[in-house]
């Protein structure tokens, strides 16, 4: 790698630093002013990542608002991509997901500007609806389920159910709702052993 490569590769880290930052501190006209200053004008590539393969994308996903999530979605200065996944399979939607991030999970499948797979699995097999059941993210997990687009049959590595990632949360708030959901057939999953009995 050149020294200007390498200059260039700080320069755009040091940039989806101050990105995410703005993000997490959910400040939309400093997200704005950001993607405005990019590269003198250039329209920022969906899959500008940091070294854990997050793009800003992930981040507003994550830590920012609707408004900073529908702002780069809706940007002619960014390109995003719902679907991309990090080092570790995570998509943009899986972030929203399993931080209960319920007003993000809404937009991102209801936008006709994209198209949210929802049913995408990380490198554990788990999908945005496990991630939500496991980190007790009742609301979201409700949603996904109501939805119709989710699939509850999926299994996770080793063949983990989601009755099995609402118990991991130790918190009834999911467990409750899924053992009184008309979604799913609790007895096929009551007694299902995964690969580890």
């Amino acid at each position: 790698m050149s020294s200007g490569q390498l200059e260039v590769n700080k320069a755009i880290c040091e940039w989806i630093r101050q990105v995410h930052r703005a993000c997490h501190y959910e400040n939309l006209t400093e997200v704005q002013d950001l993607v405005e200053s990019y590269a003198d004008g250039a329209v920022i590539p969906s899959n500008t990542a940091n070294k854990r393969g997050e793009t800003v994308f992930h981040h507003a996903c994550s830590h920012g608002t609707k408004e900073i999530v529908k702002y780069l979605v809706e940007s002619d200065r960014i390109d995003v991509d719902v679907n991309l996944q990090n080092k570790k399979g995570h998509t943009p939607f899986h972030h929203a997901s399993w931080l209960g991030r319920k007003a993000i999970v809404e937009y991102l499948m209801e936008s006709d500007r994209i198209d949210a797979d929802v049913n995408i699995k990380d490198d554990d097999g788990q999908t945005a609806l496990h991630l939500a059941c496991e980190h007790n993210n009742a609301e979201t997990a409700k949603y996904l389920l109501e939805s119709g687009r989710v699939s509850i049959t999926m299994e996770g590595n080793g063949g983990s159910t989601l009755i099995y990632h609402a118990c991991q949360s130790r918190r009834p708030d999911v467990l409750e709702y899924l053992v009184q959901s008309s979604h799913i057939n609790v007895d096929a999953y009551i007694n299902k052993q995964d690969k580890e009995g």
